[in-house]
């Protein structure tokens, strides 16, 4: 347990460190959300705010849990353990999280390159 939220908190703040830096850049490139007009007034708010925050929290989480899987794989062929059922632990949810956030990826994407109307939602599938 108290790996899980030491591991938490250095991906946290990994991505807090990150965070400022890419926030600019995305500002910069005016790489932002775009809302619909038809939308309540209270979202208008929300334009221009950066997209692809996602990443900044994906890759964190990915890069230590690989990194820690593999020390633990290293550890077991070191002590001669079989290594059959290591990182299965954290494959699911992993994976679950790089599932979705390519989803968002292609989500953003598409708004961004305004690929459908300004604030319409991701459709995968052909019209």
């Amino acid at each position: 347990m108290a790996a899980s939220l030491f591991l938490g908190g250095l991906a946290f703040s990994v991505r807090s460190g990150v965070g400022r830096a890419a926030d600019s850049l995305l500002r910069a490139k005016r790489i932002g959300k775009q809302i619909r007009i038809e939308g309540p007034q209270t979202h208008m708010v929300k334009a221009g705010t950066p997209t692809m925050g996602g990443l900044m929290i994906v890759v964190p989480v990915v890069v230590i849990s690989g990194v820690v899987t593999l020390i633990n794989i290293l550890v077991e062929m070191n002590q001669g353990r079989p290594i059959a059922n290591i990182g299965q632990q954290i494959l699911v949810p992993v994976g679950t999280m790089v599932a979705f956030a390519i989803l968002g990826a292609i989500d953003d994407w598409q708004n961004v390159r305004g690929k459908r109307v300004k604030g319409e939602g991701c459709r995968l599938a052909p019209r």
